[in-house]
């Protein structure tokens, strides 16, 4: 989900593949991304200019929840010896209140690969 963040527009599935080669197989990513279309975390719209081309894009919803966690994630680089417990706190906070269990694990992924590297920046 991280990729698809960083594609707005939205982004073909041969590109976010060659984008993602070697962490991610094909097949798995297009597991991934029907179990994200399902939960409605991702949309698939069919290319105008290309009738086989697909893109894929991400809810305004998610969007949105992924633009208000970076906000709180450059104050916490910024200063991370003293921030570390705000931006754990406020993920727990969107964990709590986020009902999609996808969406809830992607955001403990993203919490603990941060804070990870948090601690590693501080040493």
């Amino acid at each position: 989900m991280d990729e698809l963040s960083c594609h707005g527009e939205g982004i073909s599935f041969n590109r976010l593949a060659s984008n993602l080669r070697g962490k991610i197989s094909r097949v798995t990513l297009i597991r991934a991304l029907d179990i994200l279309a399902k939960n409605n975390i991702v949309s698939i719209e069919r290319d105008r200019f290309h009738r086989q081309k697909k893109i894929f894009k991400l809810s305004s919803k998610i969007k949105a929840l992924i633009d208000e966690m970076k906000v709180h994630e450059e104050t916490t680089l910024k200063d991370p010896v003293k921030e570390l417990t705000s931006l754990i706190h406020i993920y727990s906070n969107k964990i709590r209140e986020t009902r999609d269990d996808v969406l809830k694990n992607y955001l403990k992924l993203r919490l603990s690969k941060l804070v990870s590297n948090i601690i590693l920046n501080i040493m």
